[in-house]
């Protein structure tokens, strides 16, 4: 009977030494193909990041894939956006600014005066162009029991220089500020396709306004970019001057009700503090499996910003993964793995920087100023 018994033990112990060989097998076999796969993707990040091109966005510089295509948002300064027209002829402009100081003309205003209220012409080192003043309405509100009346204006001011077409503009503007207007554009200098500008200032796409400026004049621009053969990766960089600071980024994260709820979809991969060269932060990186099971990233940055300092402004970075092409679409398989996504990350990440200046000597033969439109 003992025998019997220990001949059945050795049986057992060889049969889930077998189990336990096979399960050793498969595990490692897992492995390597993880290992494998990971190290093709790292691969395939060094090949799509061999040639980077170097962004100017607002006050800083940030490194991308030279094949991936680069989109500015309208910037934004003192109330005013800046739209920019890359690839406009000068006598595509001049028909473009013929069309609206007529169509201005043609309009009434609220008020029941002259709708054109101000033509100033622009022509200094190569820009020409107009600025209007119109538009003019009128509201009423109170302060405290006081009935006051609120009176607004719109102003737009259209530029051309060598192929690329500016348009500042803003309504119900305040009529005690236009002078805001031809003060930032005396400050404009258009910049080359890809030109890095070496003085002070705020830079957005196609140029570059130039110092002194102030945070309280709350300058802003965004970026976003994608990445060839990845229709589901995009990347967003924004950057804000002159506002006061929220909640950070992990304060928002750690009061996240949707995902204390649904804990078990979202998977930190890193999460902290993290200064990148010397500009203050805070990241964080997630795994998400989305509700129709496709598994995505989504990498976070930003900064610990100061509202007086436009060197320290709100600044934002996302990379995300697994966004359908097709808008309102659901989430998709993210193409990038996690390895790839993470190595793609640091890489641009980490190139966020200052962009540094020099101050330029001042040149005594350039004409004044524009001077003011008349209202």
């Amino acid at each position: 009977m003992d025998h019997n018994n220990a001949l059945l033990t050795a049986l057992l112990i060889k049969k889930w030494n077998r189990r336990l060989a096979a399960i050793g097998l498969v595990a490692f076999a897992a492995w390597t193909v993880d290992a494998v796969s990971s190290m093709k993707d790292r691969e395939k990040v060094d090949k799509m990041t061999e040639k980077m091109q170097t962004v100017c966005v607002g006050r800083f510089l940030i490194d991308l894939p030279d094949a991936s295509p680069v989109s500015f948002r309208s910037a934004f300064i003192q109330g005013i956006d800046i739209s920019t027209y890359d690839g406009e002829s000068e006598q595509e402009f001049l028909i473009r600014l013929a069309k609206e100081e007529a169509a201005i003309n043609a309009k009434p205003n609220d008020v029941g005066t002259k709708n054109m209220e101000s033509v100033t012409e622009i022509k200094r080192e190569g820009l020409i162009g107009k600025i209007f003043v119109f538009g003019r309405n009128s509201t009423y509100g109170f302060h405290g029991e006081e009935k006051i009346t609120l009176t607004g204006v719109a102003i737009s001011g259209y530029i051309h220089a060598d192929g690329v077409s500016f348009d500042f503009t803003a309504s119900d503007y305040d009529p005690a500020k236009i002078g805001n207007l031809p003060k930032l554009i005396d400050q404009l200098r258009p910049l080359a396709k890809g030109e890095i500008p070496s003085e002070p200032g705020f830079c957005f796409d196609r140029g570059i306004i130039r110092d002194p400026l102030v945070a309280a004049q709350r300058e802003r621009v965004t970026i976003s970019a994608h990445f060839q053969g990845h229709p589901d990766v995009t990347l967003g960089f924004d950057t804000a001057a002159g506002l006061n600071p929220g909640s950070s980024l992990l304060t928002r994260d750690a009061n996240n009700s949707v995902k204390k709820m649904f804990f078990f979809l979202f998977k930190k991969l890193r999460a902290g503090e993290r200064a990148i060269n010397g500009i203050p932060g805070e990241e964080l990186l997630e795994r998400v499996r989305e509700s129709n099971l496709a598994v995505v990233y989504g990498f976070q940055w930003e900064s610990l910003s100061n509202p007086d300092n436009v060197f320290l402004p709100e600044i934002s970075l996302e990379f995300d993964t697994g966004l359908n092409p097709n808008q309102g679409g659901k989430p998709v398989q993210s193409s990038f793995s996690e390895a790839a996504t993470m190595a793609m990350w640091d890489k641009i990440s980490s190139s966020l920087r200052v962009r540094p200046t020099v101050v330029p000597k001042v040149d005594e033969t350039l004409p004044p100023p524009m001077p003011l439109p008349r209202t």
